[in-house]
């Protein structure tokens, strides 16, 4: 009788540690980040936030040229965060950014092409 109970308690224990390495993996990503896409040879400066709840990865993107808008399909693998987003054009904008150092280097691909984007931590 006490081998059933103990086996169903170290399930538990180890289901309870997988989600918190998980939220420890998200915890490098969640948060505010000054974003520069170099656009046709220009940089144009964004804000990128990266929040986290019970569903999962969320987040924006801002600019004063087209306000907030929302990320869709956010994830992160503790290297790689991915989100996809509306282009302004009709289109969606899919982002792919490597973490290393606290900064983000990677591309937003859509309608308008491959286009450079690098991201630092907001302090």
């Amino acid at each position: 009788m006490l081998k059933p109970i103990i086996s169903i308690l170290a399930a538990l224990g180890f289901t309870v540690l997988a989600g918190t390495a998980i939220a420890a993996d998200n915890a490098a990503i969640v948060g505010a980040w000054n974003m520069e896409i170099d656009f046709q040879g220009q940089g144009f400066a964004m804000d990128l936030t990266i929040t986290e709840s019970e569903e999962g990865l969320a987040g924006s993107l801002g600019a004063p040229e087209f306000g907030n808008i929302p990320l869709e399909n956010v994830s992160f693998d503790g290297e790689n965060l991915k989100f996809e987003t509306d282009d302004q054009q009709g289109g969606t904008a899919t982002a792919e950014l490597k973490l290393n150092d606290n900064k983000l280097d990677g591309n937003i691909s859509g309608s308008m092409g491959n286009i450079p984007a690098y991201a630092s931590r907001r302090n």
